[in-house]
């Protein structure tokens, strides 16, 4: 018996049409595209995949036979049921701001879409910072200690969007008098600053078990106005505490129920600890070097057809951004 190619729709947000009401300038842009044009090349390869993506218009890559152009017209696609029904499954990459990612899942799910991502109760405990302290607290995961508002913090510390993705709008304060104005009522929350090696952890979630498929080292820089950059990853990094990192995410899959797919796990590593900085429970940029580092198709994972056949264990993969 022959079995049939799974038809898959790929939505990534910046590159999808997302932004289709407003100048195509994301700081996210770069990154979106690096994910969005590497996951076409792997559906090219995968002969149990037959794949299409939202395409906003404006992009070259909306030339490409098997996109679907977004335009200010037509946007309304993206949430077309009839249109997401003709797929076996939806893989949606959106960011966690403004509740993006959380709001399109939930669509997804209210109207019986299938979809290859995390549940939309395990998003919210993960795109929501201040659920997702509590959360790591009532685990006994370590992780940064977080504040709405009041707090002990006297100097180095940290203020992000509530809801936001990655190194977006974080920015290091010398000193606590000078946030106050910054901080009511925006949806911001505060951390201390933390010394120590940044690494992302890309790991791949079964219902059932879990597959660390790379660490990777992150590249940080503080600019001028004190915003905190991502500005590469190595991936596929050798470390000497292997099992800590493995013990790490065997609890981050026993706590935090529903995450499944392709995960992100950020961490900080001092002398002493591991902290487990935040969880993105999508696709993130380090995935564009697990197919040159460990020869790993991610819809090979999905299609769980010989997901692991072509391990390079030892090969790095630099992304500048």
């Amino acid at each position: 018996m022959i079995s049939m190619a799974k038809k898959v729709l790929l939505y990534e947000y910046v590159t999808g049409g997302g932004l289709i009401n407003e100048a195509l300038k994301s700081n996210l842009y770069k990154e979106a595209k690096l994910m969005i044009t590497t996951l076409i090349k792997d559906s090219e390869n995968n002969e149990n995949i037959n794949s299409s993506f939202f395409c906003d218009n404006r992009l070259s890559i909306s030339s490409v036979s098997n996109s679907i152009k977004i335009n200010k017209k037509n946007y309304k696609k993206i949430y077309n049921k009839k249109i997401l029904d003709k797929f076996d499954y939806i893989i949606p990459i959106l960011p966690e701001s403004n509740n993006n990612l959380y709001n399109y899942v939930k669509f997804l799910n209210d109207n019986n879409i299938k979809n290859l991502i995390s549940s939309p109760r395990a998003i919210m405990n993960t795109s929501d910072k201040w659920l997702f302290y509590k959360k790591c607290l009532n685990s006994q995961i370590k992780t940064i200690p977080t504040y709405l508002d009041k707090c002990d913090l006297r100097s180095n510390i940290v203020i992000k969007d509530r809801y936001g993705e990655g190194c977006s709008s974080i920015k290091l304060y010398k000193t606590k008098r000078s946030i106050i104005e910054n901080i009511e009522n925006q949806n911001k929350i505060m951390q201390p600053y933390i010394e120590g090696i940044d690494l992302s952890l890309s790991v791949f979630f079964d219902r059932e078990k879990f597959h660390i498929l790379s660490v990777n080292k992150q590249n940080l820089s503080i600019n001028k106005d004190n915003l905190i950059k991502l500005k590469s990853i190595l991936v596929n990094i050798t470390v000497s505490f292997e099992e800590k990192i493995y013990a790490l995410v065997n609890k981050i899959h026993k706590s935090f129920f529903g995450l499944y797919g392709y995960i992100g796990i950020d961490i900080i590593v001092d002398d002493k600890n591991i902290f487990v900085v935040e969880i993105n429970p999508r696709l993130t940029t380090s995935f564009v070097g697990i197919k040159y580092t460990k020869g790993i198709n991610l819809l090979d994972l999905i299609s769980k057809k010989n997901p692991y056949k072509n391990i390079i264990s030892g090969k790095k993969y630099l992304i500048n951004l």
